[in-house]
C-alpha cells in the first residue's frame, strides 16, 4: 500500500510540472501537484502564464535577419595585408616591418 500512494504523489506532482511547465510555470506546478494534489493541478491550470524573460524574447527574434539573404562586403576598399615572417626565437608570425618579435621580444636586428 505505501508503494502505490508513492506512485500516485510522484504522478500527480509530474501531473502538475507537465501543466505548469506549458505555462513557464514547471516549479511551482510540480511543488502545488505535490502538496495539493489534484487541486493543485487545477489551481497551476488556471494560473496566468509566466512573464516571458528578455532571454526568451531574444530567442524568437535570433533567425530574422536570415531571411534578408547573405550580405555583401566590398573587399576592395581594404587595405593588402603585410607581409608576414617567423620569429628566429619563437616562431611566431610577425609583421615583416616590426622591430622586434610581439611574443617573445626578440629584436630583428640582432638575429
Amino acid at each position: 500500500m505505501g508503494f502505490g500512494l508513492i506512485f500516485i504523489w510522484l504522478f500527480v506532482a509530474l501531473t502538475g510540472w507537465l501543466v505548469g511547465r506549458a505555462k513557464g510555470r514547471g516549479v511551482e506546478g510540480f511543488a502545488l501537484g505535490a502538496v495539493l494534489g489534484v487541486i493543485g493541478i487545477i489551481i497551476v491550470a488556471l494560473m496566468k502564464p509566466a512573464p516571458r524573460s528578455s532571454r526568451q524574447i531574444m530567442a524568437d527574434h535570433r533567425f530574422e535577419h536570415v531571411e534578408q539573404g547573405p550580405v555583401q562586403a566590398d573587399l576592395s576598399a581594404l587595405p593588402p595585408l603585410p607581409q608576414q615572417r617567423p620569429c628566429p626565437a619563437c616562431r611566431a608570425p610577425s609583421r615583416a616591418d616590426a622591430p622586434y618579435c610581439w611574443k617573445c621580444g626578440q629584436n630583428f636586428a640582432d638575429a
